[in-house]
């Protein structure tokens, strides 16, 4: 059963989601268990929106740690992150 992740992250300001989002998209491909489909919008100045699927929960589980080691390391950057996790229904 596939899985979804969806993780909101705020950043304290502009500058620090341009330097955010940046080394996010450097990093996550290398760090980051494989992914059925990802997709990253902007939805704001300072937020963005990630949503990925994967093919299985121990996948999604794997990815959310993964996720977390990242969001640990540029803290300093973010002002919230908030994340949700499920079985895809459709």
């Amino acid at each position: 059963m596939a899985y979804g992740r969806i993780v909101n992250i705020e950043y304290q300001s502009e500058e620090d989601y341009e330097i955010g989002i940046k080394k996010w998209i450097d990093w996550f491909p290398h760090n980051t268990p494989a992914e059925s489909s990802r997709n990253t919008i902007r939805t704001g100045d300072t937020t963005v929106f990630f949503l990925a699927t994967y093919e299985t929960k121990k996948l999604a589980n794997e990815g959310a740690l993964a996720a977390k080691k990242f969001f640990d390391k540029e803290g300093h950057h973010i002002q919230e992150v908030i994340a949700f996790q499920s079985l895809v229904v459709a």
